[in-house]
């Protein structure tokens, strides 16, 4: 019963994680349903949690089946990303710094070459991207679209003295005047997007 789909993909588990009821999804574990368990979209119930902001329900998850933890943190939805990913998405800087206490890849890469820190910053999730960056994220990294976190940044409405400031405190100044002056496929630079605003 525990590893039966229904008609979206989904497991007990799954459903229980949706819901965010902490009681089933409990009584899901205890019945054999793995964390690990991917859905037609090849999601976890780990991926559904992370972008649902259940901080709880993650941790005890990652408590209840501790073996299933590193599988569960590399595991990739059909857009290759991680649960990191999809905490990262929808701006859940918790879920983020405990996902990447737990062991997950801060750097890891989706379909479209974006880490969580990039796909943070297209999203406008500038709480999640200052954690991001605290952490250790790299920031040298571009997207398919050879764009990096300073362009989307500017491109999104972030506050560049903020993120000035947490580059410089946490990485270096350096690496600002390298992002400033990098070019994506359309050959405009950070710069050249802050001047249309």
């Amino acid at each position: 019963m525990i590893s039966f789909y229904d008609s979206e993909g989904n497991v007990p588990l799954h459903s229980a994680v949706h819901g965010g009821d902490i009681k089933a999804v409990e009584l899901c574990m205890k019945s054999g349903a793995k964390i690990s368990t991917q859905q037609h979209d090849l999601s976890t119930p780990v991926h559904l949690a992370a972008a649902q902001g259940a901080i709880d329900i993650v941790k005890l998850m990652f408590m209840m089946q501790p073996l299933e933890k590193r599988i569960s943190l590399n595991c990739t939805d059909i857009q290759k990303m991680t649960p990191l990913h999809c905490a990262a998405n929808f701006d859940h800087p918790e879920i983020v710094e405990y996902l990447v206490q737990e062991g997950a890849d801060i750097n890891a890469l989706d379909k479209e070459n974006r880490s969580p820190l990039l796909l943070s910053a297209s999203r406008a999730g500038w709480r999640t991207v200052m954690i991001l960056i605290r952490l250790g994220a790299n920031i040298e990294l571009k997207d398919v679209n050879s764009r990096n976190v300073l362009h989307l940044v500017i491109m999104n409405g972030g506050r560049l003295d903020e993120f000035a400031k947490q580059v410089s405190t946490t990485q270096s100044e350096k690496y600002l005047l390298q992002l400033m002056n990098e070019k994506d496929d359309t050959g405009c630079s950070p710069l050249h997007y802050a001047s249309r605003e």
